[in-house]
């Protein structure tokens, strides 16, 4: 806990003077607010977007907050003992609150796009909420932190829980990440979920050498320094998501066609599907692009919860044509993936509850690597096949 500045100064410990330790943080602070200034010019607009911007802004405000800890520590003035009552709460849950949503982030990240919601998520905000209450009682049963009579953090029975939640968030989602390597295909996914797996890295390290050199606070700005390692590749990927529906773009889609003809060995077990939905053109003229708009996104989302838990490649073909590349053991298992996913669409309330059904037409080819010379040749047969389906159907 950085905030103990009281404990360390006590100890006769090495300590930098508080106008030595500002200056250190202002430069992961400027670099911070520089990130999020650039996001909304290179990010698409969706949860996983603004929960990286908010944890950016999050972390520049956890810096500040310490460094007023730091720089009220021990001051007599009469409002000193309440800010640092005020401070050091608040900097606990935020430190807490920033750990919470990195898990979140990297578990959307696992299931392609629904990790911020359902059952799973909620069980996992217990531990937060769990400090949170304890944290809103401190200031009358002192199990956390107090202020000495000379205006000194002290850490409290209990102070070890301020440090555990926060770890065990980073460590379970490091955890996460380090899973899905092995699972990955595709090689620039595999270390996208390295870097993911080894953010927890720099602020381990800085944790060392700040017990090395007792008094500093080096944690933070090596979290701020594995944050723009992730904000950095994040603005790499950009180019191949789609900004309206938060899935991967033709090019991507073209990419990893590529790379399947490449590297593919098990083709026997890839489902190439091709959907889109019925009448869209009608919703467009009939209550406006805005509108159309938001059945895209909806059909996305829908899209993602129900393949999010496959082995699948998600991508927007273009208008309102979506592709899926699924790894199926059986043709029967695919087919019973489409259908689930045809029932979850037709129960889409859009545009304030207009009621307008919402349906899909889709194709499904299994690549057979003897009738086919590439991926490519999949993907036409089954757009063919959902345009049969979609006269069939009229």
């Amino acid at each position: 806990q950085a905030a103990g500045t009281g404990d360390m100064r006590k100890k006769g410990g090495f300590c930098v003077s508080a106008a030595i330790y500002v200056q250190i943080n202002i430069i992961p602070i400027i670099v911070l607010i520089i990130m999020r200034l650039n996001t909304p010019k290179i990010f698409t607009y969706t949860w996983r977007s603004r929960v990286l911007r908010f944890i950016i802004v999050l972390l520049a405000g956890i810096i500040v907050i310490n460094m007023c800890t730091w720089v009220l520590d021990g001051s007599i003035k009469p409002y000193a003992s309440a800010l640092l009552w005020f401070t050091n709460t608040l900097y606990s849950g935020s430190v807490c609150f920033a750990a919470f949503l990195w898990y979140l982030y990297v578990y959307d990240m696992v299931v392609n796009g629904v990790g911020q919601t359902g059952r799973k998520a909620a069980v996992w905000s217990v531990p937060l909420l769990v400090l949170l209450a304890v944290l809103a009682s401190n200031p009358w049963h002192r199990l956390l932190f107090y202020m000495d009579s000379h205006n000194h953090y002290v850490r409290g029975p209990y102070f070890v829980l301020q440090v555990l939640i926060p770890v065990g968030y980073l460590t379970a989602a490091s955890a996460l990440a380090h899973r899905q390597i092995r699972l990955e295909y595709l090689p620039e996914k595999k270390k996208e979920f390295q870097m993911l797996a080894s953010f927890i890295l720099l602020p381990v390290l800085g944790s060392i050498l700040q017990l090395a050199f007792f008094g500093t606070d080096l944690i933070w700005p090596f979290t701020a320094a594995s944050l723009l390692l992730i904000y950095t590749n994040v603005q790499r990927e950009q180019v191949t998501r789609d900004s309206l529906t938060g899935l991967n773009n033709r090019r991507r889609l073209d990419q990893y066609l590529q790379i399947m003809d490449e590297r593919l060995e098990d083709k026997e077990n890839w489902y190439f599907i091709l959907m889109d939905i019925n009448k869209f053109k009608s919703i467009n003229d009939a209550y406006g692009h805005v509108t159309g708009d938001e059945v895209l996104r909806e059909v996305s989302d829908r899209i993602k919860v129900v393949f999010g838990a496959e082995q699948a490649f998600l991508a927007r073909y273009g208008g309102d044509e979506f592709v899926i590349i699924l790894k199926s053991n059986t043709p029967e298992e695919a087919m019973d993936t489409i259908r689930r996913l045809q029932e979850s669409v037709a129960g889409i309330r859009w545009g304030g509850g207009k009621p307008w059904e919402i349906t899909l037409s889709a194709g499904c080819v299994k690549y057979n690597a003897d009738s086919m010379k590439s991926t490519r040749d999949a993907v036409a047969l089954a757009d063919k096949r959902m345009y049969q389906e979609k006269k069939r159907t009229k």
